[in-house]
């Protein structure tokens, strides 16, 4: 149907229908909206709860234009403004306009191509240290690979904020209390309606007190920082030196404390996540598996891995990429259209919350080819457009791209180094593994597996 301001009015999904389906949308809500898409096409309305309104679309055009062309038309929406504002605070997640653009500038600083060089070296210290829990894990049975890919991947992002600074306990407390708060945002998202009863029953309450808790650690150690500068200077104190807030001055605390706790939830679970299924497809593609094994070690060698080496480990950052495509642990992206407009033949109407479905666009069949299958070559030729199409959006798009994206990177290749130059593995348990998005797609039930270490002659790598 075509409306008289211009573009079509998409399909949609009933209400009724889509609250009906609730239970099926928190088992797997990326099956949910695939089976809609193949029905109704590429853009569709759906009811969240059968409340909540959004527009899906894995359109390459509507992605463009919501993410990159007219991208300042389509701040983040209520879901994560206020959502998670209310858990998180107002950050660089958070913000939009010009405040986003500030906080933006100042804070790419630590994540640029020579702080990932400073910070290489500590970030690999982290992992060695977080490493022997793993063997000591491994050598008992089969583990959970998301589990133990959090536990030594927390501390490395940690490690980029604080220096090493923070306890072990903290850290696990932190980090538990942010996995928590993520499954109920996830249930405030999709069960709407439940709002009150959150209320009534004291939910919502708990959790602010997990998140209550998780902010006095990164307090203290906020005002501990204060009172003893670092140099060469790591994220906390960029946040603390810079002038970022709207009059020029210093940011206060509790300022700072909402930018580290934003980096620190979008750092959480998305490289362990990732991790998690670049493990799984490799360990069920052993020709792969022993490609990316030479490449490790014929370019890292006995040292660590640090910037310099990812533009010559392509076999292994294409792995990681396909994994990436396969399983995002973004599964979608929200934004809220300012004012009227039109994408891809389709009117967005202001108000309109516009639902980038990422897991959808990476496996459709009209831009990839076999989109099911795992194939990291696909990313030697940019199959589907490559790594900066709107149809591949691990990262996001646009300027509101992932500014840790590097760093994850990085990060995942010094621990997928580790992994495998240092054991062979293989999945443990039936039936098979089945995709749970959550905020973060994990899996149900978890990645269970065997580590099996090579002998020092049959691959065995020295660095992390």
């Amino acid at each position: 149907m075509t409306n008289s301001r211009g573009g079509a009015t998409a399909p949609r999904v009933s209400r009724m229908a889509a609250f009906l389906e609730t239970p099926d949308l928190l088992e797997d809500a990326t099956s949910v909206l695939r089976s809609h898409a193949e029905r109704l096409g590429e853009t569709f309305y759906y009811f969240f709860g059968g409340v909540k309104k959004v527009l899906i679309t894995t359109d390459p055009a509507v992605l463009h234009r919501v993410l990159k062309e007219n991208y300042e038309n389509y701040p983040k929406s209520d879901i994560q403004v206020r959502g998670m504002g209310e858990f998180l605070g107002d950050g660089l997640l958070t913000s939009h306009g010009e405040p986003w653009i500030r906080k933006r500038r100042h804070m790419q600083k630590a994540f640029s191509p020579r702080q990932l060089e400073a910070m290489a070296g500590d970030m690999a210290a982290s992992l060695e240290a977080a490493w022997p829990a793993f063997e000591a894990a491994a050598a008992k049975g089969p583990v959970e690979v998301g589990q133990q890919m959090t536990r030594a991947a927390f501390p490395m992002v940690m490690q980029t904020l604080f220096s090493g600074a923070m306890g072990e306990d903290e850290m696990r407390q932190i980090s538990d209390g942010i996995s928590t708060i993520q499954a109920f945002m996830v249930r405030r998202i999709v069960q709407p309606f439940l709002q009150p009863w959150f209320l009534l029953n004291g939910a919502l309450e708990r959790h602010q007190a997990i998140r209550r808790a998780g902010d006095a650690i990164l307090l203290r150690h906020v005002r501990a920082r204060r009172d003893a500068p670092r140099t060469p200077p790591d994220l906390l104190q960029i946040l603390l030196d810079e002038d970022l807030s709207p009059d020029g001055g210093r940011l206060t605390d509790e300022e700072v404390l909402a930018e580290g706790m934003q980096v620190l939830v979008a750092g959480h679970e998305t490289s362990s996540t990732a991790l998690t299924w670049t493990l799984y497809l490799l360990c069920q593609h052993p020709t792969v598996m022993a490609a990316v094994r030479e490449e490790l070690e014929t370019v890292v060698g006995d040292g660590f891995v640090t910037p310099s080496h990812l533009s010559r480990l392509r076999q292994t950052t294409h792995v990681i990429d396909e994994a990436l495509r396969l399983y995002p642990p973004f599964w979608m992206i929200d934004r809220e259209a300012e004012t009227d407009d039109e994408a891809g033949g389709v009117r967005i109407p202001r108000g309109t919350t516009v639902v980038a479905f990422v897991h959808g666009s990476h496996h459709d069949r009209a831009h990839w080819s076999d989109p099911e299958s795992f194939c990291p070559a696909r990313f030697s030729r940019q199959d589907g457009g490559g790594a900066e199409s709107t149809r591949y959006l691990p990262f996001g798009a646009g300027p509101r791209r992932c500014i840790g994206a590097n760093f994850a990177m990085l990060q995942m290749v010094m621990i997928l180094n580790a992994v495998v130059r240092r054991y062979d593995f293989t999945l443990a348990r039936e039936p098979a593994v089945r995709p749970h998005p959550r905020i973060i797609q994990g899996a149900r039930d978890g990645v269970w597996m065997t580590f099996e270490p090579l002998t020092p002659g049959n691959g065995k790598g020295q660095g992390a």
